[in-house]
């Protein structure tokens, strides 16, 4: 998915603004804002006279504003960035007992000698929706798991606080008056990894069956449905709900995400990192799918010179419409880009809305932060773009240190991967340093996949899979570290080849499920909330960890 565009503002103050294609141009929008300490209550209250301020996390505030007090909130002394809501996409028996977790269940007790079954722990969710009738949300007793949902996407009856979306309660979903639904399936799917009852057949029983659960439906389906989509604007609110909730309630909370994107920093500086990262440090662990990219070709790396200039070539899907390429190189230095179009046509900075070109929109822009410069090349078309003939070169302008430099591109096309590097001269086509964002935060447990199952028994009496897997390998698919500053990633792996959860009531069945409830999906998406339970539901952190591969 695209992510934004860093664009400098002029003295006196130099905030930097961050807008994915251009600014807006007249309807409400979302932000998030970067102070250079924590904000404080009188910042807060400040804020909140440029629009309704809905999360506040550490440093960073969503503030739901209009494009024209975009300028004046620029100018504020104590904001150092300013960046438009950017959008990520998402990212399930055998499994479980790889973890060793009916051995937790069993052997496990917590301070007042009751057995660990992620009982008195809520989990919650950021994702696609729940199906809030599936049987393996409910207790055996038949009472739902499931505390609360907030719907952000249907309007009517929005949280205290929030102003939009519509709220169900445990009553709500119990009576079946809830309007929760999970077209896209993904949401269902995870949230049965972490607690299901397994009240449906009796398998694919979750990490922490006895766990609650607070789900909140974010983002909307784009490619026909067959995709979908968030806004870091919308998680961030969704998360800042999630603990709310469990702190009235008085109950420890973790929360799975299991999406992601590829556009950003990648050493953990990005505003909705820290924003993260600040909810881990008040207490609420949070843990994050590391990405699919090992495979796509969406990283290179380098080193250049000064004066020397490197050229990179991209090819392009099919129905490819957009393109992003981030650029991130040491702040001693200075790189200039150009764009070169099929046709030949030649393009470098430009003004801070972009250009409009022969084949459809450009916005190349730089940016200078501490712990590096970025230089964001993005373009995009109403038609699809060619497929070949696309690079882009790098000069070294100025160089003081190593020169060395990393490319990641991403695209919302909906035949994925919509954008890759092709090999060339001068640079190396990497599979490292693929971990996605939020998963290169700091204090967030990135989680990475690893293969428990090639192969299973469809509902058709068919076997699906592929036995080429070899069981106990790390997926192919699974993204690699480490950040760009250095630091290992991912924290852990867990399964996440061939799961087997809860399909949603909304999903059409298919002849390779397994049987009318569950369905089989593979990714670090599904490897995230098998990790999610064990940081909240028993004593030890260090042992529930080791629940997983450590890598």
């Amino acid at each position: 998915m695209l992510f934004s565009a860093l664009i400098p503002v002029v003295p006196p103050h130099q905030a930097t603004v961050i807008l994915q294609g251009g600014p807006p141009r007249g309807q409400p929008f979302s932000i998030l804002v970067e102070s250079q300490t924590d904000l404080t209550p009188s910042d807060v209250e400040l804020l909140q006279s440029y629009g309704a301020v809905t999360t506040v996390a550490g440093p960073i505030a969503v503030i739901h504003t209009t494009p024209e007090l975009l300028p004046e909130i620029e100018r504020l002394s104590f904001i150092v960035r300013v960046e438009r809501s950017y959008p990520l996409s998402v990212q399930l028996d055998r499994s479980v007992p790889d973890l060793g977790a009916p051995q937790v269940w069993d052997e496990v007790k917590d301070p007042f000698g009751r057995n660990v079954t992620g009982a008195g722990v809520i989990v919650g969710f950021v994702d696609t929706g729940i199906d809030t009738t599936h049987p393996d949300f409910t207790f055996p007793n038949g009472t739902t798991k499931i505390l609360f949902v907030w719907d952000q996407t249907t309007p009517g009856k929005p949280p205290a606080g929030f102003g939009y979306g519509y709220e169900c309660d445990s009553v709500d979903i119990e009576t079946r008056s809830c309007p929760e639904v999970d077209t896209f399936g993904h949401g269902t799917h995870v949230a049965g990894i972490a607690t299901s009852s397994g009240v449906a057949t009796g398998n694919y029983t979750g990490v922490a069956p006895g766990a609650r659960i607070i789900f909140v439906k974010s983002g909307n389906a784009v490619c026909g449905g067959e995709s979908w989509t968030f806004d870091t604007d919308q998680i961030l609110d969704g998360v800042n709900y999630i603990v709310q909730k469990a702190a009235q309630l008085r109950m420890r909370a973790v929360i799975s995400l299991s999406l992601g994107g590829n556009i950003g920093a990648h050493d953990g500086t990005d505003p909705f990192e820290r924003a993260l990262d600040a909810f881990v440090r008040e207490g609420t662990p949070i843990v994050v799918a590391a990405g699919n990219s090992a495979q796509d070709q969406d990283h290179i790396d380098g080193q250049i010179s000064q004066g020397q200039n490197t050229t990179f070539q991209l090819g392009l899907r099919q129905t490819t419409t957009d393109v992003a390429v981030d650029i991130w190189y040491s702040s001693e230095d200075q790189l200039s880009g150009t764009l070169y179009a099929p046709d030949g046509s030649a393009y470098t900075q430009t003004k801070q809305a972009g250009i409009n070109t022969a084949f459809g929109f450009v916005n190349i822009t730089s940016a200078s932060f501490p712990d590096g410069n970025e230089l964001y090349i993005e373009f995009n078309s109403t038609n699809t773009l060619g497929l070949n003939g696309w690079s882009i070169s790098l000069v070294g302008e100025q160089v003081h240190s190593q020169g060395l430099w990393n490319a990641w591109t991403d695209s919302s096309t909906c035949t994925y991967p919509g954008s890759y590097f092709l090999p060339g001269d001068n640079y190396t086509v990497d599979p490292q340093d693929t971990i996605g964002i939020p998963a290169t935060a700091k204090y967030v447990v990135s989680v990475g996949a690893y293969i428990t199952k090639n192969r299973w028994t469809g509902s058709d009496g068919q076997i699906y899979g592929d036995q080429g897997l070899t069981v106990g390998d790390i997926a192919s698919f699974s993204s690699i570290g480490p950040t760009r500053d250095g630091r290992i990633k991912p924290d852990v792996v867990a399964p996440g080849e061939f799961i087997a959860s809860a399909r949603s009531s909304d999903v059409p069945k298919s002849p390779s499920d397994p049987d009318n409830y569950h369905r089989i999906l593979a990714g670090t998406s599904m490897a995230t909330p098998h990790v999610a339970e064990p940081l909240r539901s028993t004593p030890v952190k260090a042992s529930s960890l080791a629940l997983c591969r450590k890598i």
